[in-house]
This record gives C-alpha cells, structure tokens and sequence, in this order.
C-alpha cells in the first residue's frame, strides 16, 4: 500500500528513465532509491512504474511485461510519452559473459562472475550489437548492425567513473553493501555475494548435464583453471554488447563473436532501444553465456549493475542534461524520419524482394507441380465421390497418425480421386490448411527431374507460396546464399524448414500420386521422412495413391460393441493383449477394463479406388457434354483452348440428343469394366468416328473394340515396364503375361505362382515369386479379384487385353503363349515330385489345371 506521506511529483519532474527486466533487477534499483516517491497517475499507459530520487536525479523505473527487444521498446516509448521530461535512459540487469575478450590495452579481458559490462561505443558500433542480423560466411559470421550510439553526456560520464575507478574513487561497492543489507533485511538473503566457488567457467565442448537446474552434477574436471582475484568485488569492463532476442547458450558462437566483434557480453532487450531511446545498457554478469546457466548469480549481479548506474548518475549534474532534447522529442523526430524511409524503401525493396523470393524458390525446385494440379482440376471429372464420405478419409482429414493409402489396378482413377481430394480440401479450409501435391510420372523424362531433392524442394516451395506471410526460413535463404557452417547438407537443411513449417500450421496435407512410378529413394522419403513427421504428431495428413491389389486383412473385431472387420482402432495391451475399440466406441467414451487410453497399432490406412458403374456413366456424360460445349465457344478459343476431345461429327449428332448420349455413357460403362481409362479410350474411339446415318449405328460403333488406342495404351505400358525392369523380372513378366493369356480358365494367385516356380529346380515354397512381386513385374496389365489366396483370380484389368497382346511383337512369349501354358503344364506334371503331387493336391494347387489342359 503507498504511504501518503510519500512526495508525488508531477511527470514533467523526472528525467531519467531506467528499464530492468526481472524481478531480481527491479528489487535491486528499488533498493538504491534514495527515497520513493508516490507514482504519479499514469492514464492510457499499461507500464507500471516505481518513482523516486537517486541522488540528485528523479528517476522512473519501469519492467517491461516480458524480455525481449520489442517489449523493452514498447516499455520505454510509453514511458517517454508518460514522463515526457526524460533526457536519457538506463538499461540496467543481468547478462552472460564472454570472458577472455581481446583487449587492445590489457591484451585478455577476465570477465567473471558479478562483474559489470558497460555499452561503449567500438568502431562502427555505438555500443550495442544485434547479432541475429548478421551473414554466415564461409570464414565466419559477420554482423550487420547499425543501431545508435548513447547521448554523448552518456559517454563522456562513463569515461569519467571509469577514471573515479582506476584511481579507487566512486562509491560502487558502498551502494553494494547498502543494497544487500537493505534487502535482507526484507528477507532476501540471496542478494548478497555467492562466493567465488561457485564461479564455475567449463569448457565450451562440454555442455550441461540435462538433469539438475544447477551445476552440482557436472564433471568438475571440465573447469577451466583461472587465477584467483585479489578481492571479490566487481571489476567494470567497457565495449560492445551483443543483443538479440534468443537466449545465447551457444560457447562456439560465443567464442565466435568474442574473437570477430570483439563482444564482452550477452542480453536481450538493448537492441530494441538503441535507435529509439538514448540510453546505456549496464548488464551485470551472472552467467557465461553456455547450458551451464545458473540463477544462483542474478540477484547478486543485479545489484552490481545498480550499483554502477547509481554511480554514473552522481557523475552527471542535472544541469549537464538540461539543455539535452527530451528523449520523447528524439523518439518522435525518429519515427517522422523512419516512416519517410520506410516509405521510400518499400516502394524500391518491394520488387526486390519479389524477385529474391522467386529466385530462392526457383532454387528450391525447378517443378511445377501447381500448373499440373491446376491442369489437373480442370480437366478432372471427380468420380469416387463415396470415398469422400468414408470413415478412413473423414478421420484422415481431420489429422491422424498414419497415412491413407489409396490402392487400385491401373486406370481406376486414383489420379482423378486426388483431383477431386484438393478441390474438396481447398474449398473448405482455403488458405488456413495448405495442400501440397506431388505427382510422381513414369514418364521418362519427368521421372528423371523428379530426383529427391528436386521434390523435397517442391514440397517446401509450394509450403511457403501457400499464402503471403509465409516467409522463407533464414536457414533456407542462408544455404540459397551458400553461406551455411557445413555441418548439414542442403537436404537436412531442407527437411529441417519443412519441419519448422509444419509446426506453425494448422494442418497440412500431401498429397502423393504415384507412389510406386519413383525412384527408390524418393519412396523412402515419403515413407519414412513424410510419415515419421505424421508419426510424431506433426500437424501433417499424408494421402498416398499407387498401384495395389487387395489383400488380406487382419480379422479385428470391437470388444464393445462386437462390429467385425474394423479397418480403424485402437488397440490396448491389457487384458491379453486382445483388446481393440472401434473409433466410434472410443468416441462414446468407451475405454478398456483397466482404464488406459490405448492407441492406433497401424501406420497405414487402405482404401480402394475403384469407378463405379453409375460414376463411370457420369463421367461418360460429362466429357460428351465438354465435348459439344466446346464447338458452341470458337469465340474464347484463344483464351480457352479445346479439351483433349475435339468436336468432330459425332459430336454435333450427339446435339439435343440427350436420351443418346445415356445410352452410350451406360454402355460405355459396362465396357469399361470399372476401368476409367478403358472409359477414356472408348471415348476417345468415339469422337474419331464418323457423323452416324442413325441412333443405332452410333450403338453400333460401340460394339468395336479400341483396338488401336488400347494397342497404343498396352504398348505404352509395356516400354515403361521394358525400359525399368531387369531381366529376371522381365522373364517373370511376359511369362505370367503368356500363362494368363492361354488360360483355359482364370488362374489363382497360388496356382501362377506354382506355374512360375518350374522356372527354378524344384516346385516349393521357397521358390515361390511373392504375389506382389508378380503383380508389380507386370506394371499394372494383371489384377487380383479377391484378397484370400485359395480364391484370388489372377486377370488382366480388363478383358480386351488378350486379344491385343497377341497381335504385338513384345516377347515371343506373347506369340506362342499357349505352347508356353502346354509346356509347362507337362514339365509340371513330369517333375521329379509328381508323386507327391497326387498324394497331396492342396500342396500343389496348379495339379488339377496342368491334368485339365
């Protein structure tokens, strides 16, 4: 409670401003008041000040509402506003050492513990140094800082107690004694001085252990030997304060910017008030600036800094400063003269940075994956519309644990359902949520742009082009600039941006199409960099589409609510380890017996992309309708060029014929056996046609076989799976694709894989080809019907097939693929262990094929 008696002075009174951080540093100048006046009423000011005379100077004292160098510059404008009498500031507390700094008079400095570092003009700096505005070059770090310099009343003071000091004069030490007794006898012993054993300097290659808040646990033997000081009290050292707004616990970085900039100490709040506030930053040392921080010294080192501030203020007469120009004068003429610049230099770095922006992104990857996503969308007629609507992409959207994988034959229309997952996502969050795209082509010529670097640069540029204020991580722009330490490659840098990122969304997405068209290493990279960030528990959703078959599932039912074949769950290690809850259950509140949380034992997510008849026909209808629309709009043709399908003569039959052209659609879908590209090619064939005498002969044309686009699609495949493929996978390929080619009947996934094994010395199930390796030689031409193996059908993804791989010249195979089926159902049946075949047929499931051939 304030005491009446207490003298309040008006704010034009008092013209010295002091700005402390910490508790310990407000206690520390409170206690050198020489008396404590009532604070003024200070309206419209947020700060809170305590007020008083320090010898024969009114002085305010104000904390900022947290460290750093905005608010210590927020802190010191409202007071200049509030007081606005103010001549000069004291920016008086703690910071870190950095002992042994060069000295062109004594040669070492021996910065210890309890010592005071004062702001002293050096060279091109006036006293302060921000070092996180600086260049790493490959000889080291440079500074860029240009901040102001003290009032020259400010300096010529110093200079003179600095002399008071070297002569033994000055009242420092007294001021220290008044203050510690002062304060404990408040109950604050721990102001007083620590004792020179625990003035502890290790050696910067060791850090702190990460247990223990003090020192009591780290390996004395990394002390470095120093010789002792004559007497404990605090030695002054004048020169250039480094000021930033990160804590410095780095001794390699320390050392650094000791030996170039000639750097005696460490805080946070100076940098901020330099060019703002003319004030002198005294910072007492209570660390050395390493993980080896320790509050034992604040309080004490605190005081120290006070006390000098004190002492400097006796040196300066207040009729010294009088003439000075109040620091809310020099704050205003400051910022007219900074928001002229500001206003010019806008205007000038506003092209500049555009143009840097784009030169670093051009940098980061030379794809362009957001032409080909607007390509994409625009082309796109969005079927798997019910996929939308599942549970696996409804929990997937609003942020899991494991990626959702979305399998399907080739042509199904995976490349479409991406399509139509961006339009959903970017319809519904916009901006907030990124979407990040990837298409891996097994176009030749794509897939060799498509390194790892080039995509995990991709994934960043188009991270940072998400909206305006995503700006480009320093650490990004310093590898651009080639002025990156060497210990992490381009890469980790790069992995490490995309990370930070991340972090600072809501939620991103990638989206990865075609992930079994890359090379190796970018799969691993989607598989473990991509899904290890999922993992642990970055806001990143992963979707992934490739080629896949169906496959057997782990049978997992609910414990609660009994529902069977749950694809999402969560498991608990309880109660025999056979406790799993549907999502739907957990939700509810459920939870297992012995009350644990469980969690998800699965960091992949199948779903099947698959056209539906009824999507297939919709898609069928649309193209045909883009296709008539099209020649309505010769008029925007420059602007909008035609679609892939031109409209040729059936298309202006097609006019006004709206009956027609459902028929065809759901004829064509029935053709195209839920396949989106064998859609494509029957349309395709279509518009090629000539202008039809009737309905019928249009009906008609449909009946006729693709054969030359199909033949063109098959061919295309087939170079892809030539060119990328090695000679045992090749044999394993063409003869798989002669075996289901001549088959009488559809053959099983075990039956093939016997039929393949006769190629070895012997038929067991060692030499048995794995199914997927099977189905991944063939390059998505064959397809699994069924996921248990005693049923899985093995065919082509589509029925034409056949017929055109006869007529191809590929491989011999292909020409005499029923002699091949006929040799090897005789070789299989003339194998050493045929007896054994008889005896027991289920072992040998290809038996009763080879007996019926």
């Amino acid at each position: 409670m304030d005491d009446p008696n207490r003298i309040c002075l008006t704010p034009d009174a008092y013209t010295v401003g002091w700005v402390c951080v910490l508790a310990s540093e407000q206690y520390a100048a409170r206690a050198l008041l020489d008396e404590l006046h009532a604070p003024p009423p200070t309206p419209r000011d947020e700060n809170a000040y305590i007020v008083g005379r320090m010898g024969k100077h009114n002085v305010v004292i104000t904390r900022p509402i947290g460290q750093g160098k905005v608010n210590a510059a927020d802190a010191a404008v409202n007071m200049t506003r509030t007081f606005p009498q103010i001549r000069f500031g004291l920016l008086v507390g703690v910071g870190g050492g950095a002992t042994d700094s060069p000295d062109p008079y004594v040669g070492k400095r021996d910065i210890r513990l309890g010592d005071v570092v004062v702001s002293k003009p050096q060279g091109e700096h006036g006293g302060i140094v921000q070092y996180d505005t600086g260049k790493r070059y490959p000889e080291g770090y440079k500074i860029i800082s240009h901040l102001d310099k003290p009032k020259s009343a400010l300096i010529v003071a110093a200079n003179v107690l600095q002399s008071h000091h070297q002569f033994k004069e000055g009242h420092m030490k007294k001021y220290i004694q008044d203050a510690t007794l002062k304060l404990r006898d408040l109950g604050m012993p721990y102001f007083g001085f620590p004792g020179r054993e625990h003035d502890l300097l290790f050696r910067r290659e060791y850090r702190h252990p990460e247990e223990g808040e003090d020192c009591s646990n780290c390996d004395r033997t990394q002390i470095v030997d120093r010789d002792p000081r004559p007497d404990d009290g605090p030695s002054i050292h004048y020169g250039l304060i480094a000021s930033a707004d990160l804590t410095m616990q780095d001794p390699k970085f320390r050392d650094a910017l000791r030996k170039s900039e000639k750097v005696l100490c460490f805080e946070k709040e100076a940098a901020g008030l330099m060019d703002r506030f003319p004030c002198i930053a005294i910072r007492g040392i209570s660390d050395y600036a390493d993980t080896h921080k320790c509050k034992k010294w604040q309080p004490y080192a605190a005081v120290a800094a006070a006390a000098y501030a004190k002492d400097l203020l006796a040196v300066i007469q207040p009729h010294d400063i009088a003439r000075d120009r109040a620091a809310a004068q020099v704050l205003e003429q400051f910022t007219h003269d900074l928001n002229e610049v500001r206003e010019k230099f806008n205007k000038m770095s506003t092209a500049m940075d555009t143009k840097y922006r784009h030169e670093i992104m051009g940098w980061l990857s030379t794809l362009d994956f957001k032409t080909e996503q607007e390509d994409l969308l625009s082309r796109s007629v969005f079927i798997g519309k019910w996929l939308l609507k599942s549970e696996e992409f409804m929990h997937w959207v609003k942020g899991s644990r494991w990626q959702l994988r979305c399998y399907g034959e080739a042509g199904t229309g995976k490349t479409n359902f991406c399509a139509m997952v961006i339009h959903r996502l970017q319809k519904t969050f916009g901006l907030k949520r990124p979407v990040i795209y990837l298409y891996l082509s097994d176009d030749e010529h794509k897939r060799v742009k498509q390194t790892l670097d080039n995509l995990l640069g991709s994934m960043l540029k188009q991270l940072i082009s998400c909206g305006p204020n995503v700006d480009i991580p320093q650490k990004l722009i310093d590898a651009y600039e080639g002025l990156g330490n060497g210990a992490y490659s381009t890469r980790e840098i790069m992995k490490q941006a995309f990370q930070d990122l991340v972090a600072k969304q809501e939620c991103v997405y990638l989206i990865v199409d075609g992930l079994n068209q890359c090379f190796p290493e970018v799969s691993e990279l989607i598989k473990e960099y991509a899904l290890g960030l999922v993992q642990d528990g970055l806001p990143l959703s992963l979707l992934t589409t490739s080629l896949g078959y169906r496959e057997v599932k782990k049978i997992v039912f609910c414990n609660h609510c009994r529902k069977q074949n749950i694809g999402m769950y969560v498991h608990c290690d309880c109660d025999d380890g056979q406790f799993d809850l549907c999502l739907d259950c957990k939700k509810q509140g459920i939870i297992c017996p012995k009350n644990h949380d469980g969690e998800e034992p699965y960091d992949t997510v199948r779903i099947e992309v698959r056209a539906r008849n009824d999507e297939l026909e919709e898609y069928c209808r649309e193209m045909i309708s883009r296709a008539l629309k099209t020649g309505r709009d010769r008029r925007d043709e420059r602007v909008h060029p035609s679609p892939k399908y031109n409209p040729r003569p059936i298309a202006r039959y097609l006019r006004d014929k709206p009956g027609l052209v459902n028929r065809i659609s759901r004829q064509i879908a029935g053709k195209a056996q839920c396949s989106l590209i064998i859609a494509q090619l029957w349309l395709q064939n279509l518009f090629e046609s000539k202008e039809p005498e009737n309905d019928k002969g249009v009906l008609r044309f449909l009946d006729k076989i693709p054969e030359k686009r199909l033949t063109a699609y098959v061919d295309e495949r087939i170079a892809k799976l030539k060119r990328y493929r090695k000679e045992n996978e090749l044999h394993i390929a063409f003869t798989t694709l002669a075996l289901i080619m001549s088959a009488c009947r559809y053959l099983t996934i075990l039956q093939l894989q016997h039929a393949l094994a006769l190629h070895s010395d012997q038929v067991i199930e060692s030499t048995l080809n794995d199914r997927t390796f099977i189905l991944w030689s063939a390059n998505g031409l064959i397809t699994i019907d069924k996921a248990e193996e005693s049923c899985s059908f093995v065919r082509f993804f589509h029925g034409t097939l056949p017929a055109v791989l006869a007529k191809s010249d590929h491989h011999p195979f292909l020409k005499r693929a029923e002699y091949e089926m006929a040799k090897t159902c005789l070789k299989y049946l003339q194998d050493e262990q045929s007896l054994s075949h008889y005896e027991n047929p289920t072992a040998y499931p290809f038996l009763p094929y080879a007996l019926r051939f």
